[in-house]
């Protein structure tokens, strides 16, 4: 399995913790999914689409909104 950055990905809840799930992420290991982001009636064995980012330190987080900053845009130029 290979996961993509910076886009919407189905991954597998493999763990709840007292902070959220964390989704097999494949080769890259576990992925966080912060608890105000788990469906209310998620459980282990649960696929999500979330997209996935890195966070300020650099980890892998999954997140269920998208703001439009993690999105790539075009760029508008006026000549």
């Amino acid at each position: 399995m290979s996961i993509e950055l910076g886009k919407f990905n189905q991954l597998e809840v493999v763990k709840e913790v007292d902070f959220g799930v964390y989704l097999d992420g494949g080769e890259e290991g576990e992925i966080l999914l912060p608890t105000r982001y788990v469906p209310e009636d998620c459980k282990i064995g649960d696929f999500l689409n979330v997209f996935l980012y890195l966070d300020m330190d650099e980890r892998l987080i999954a997140t269920t909104p998208v703001s439009y900053t993690h999105l790539t845009l075009p760029t508008i130029y006026s000549v």
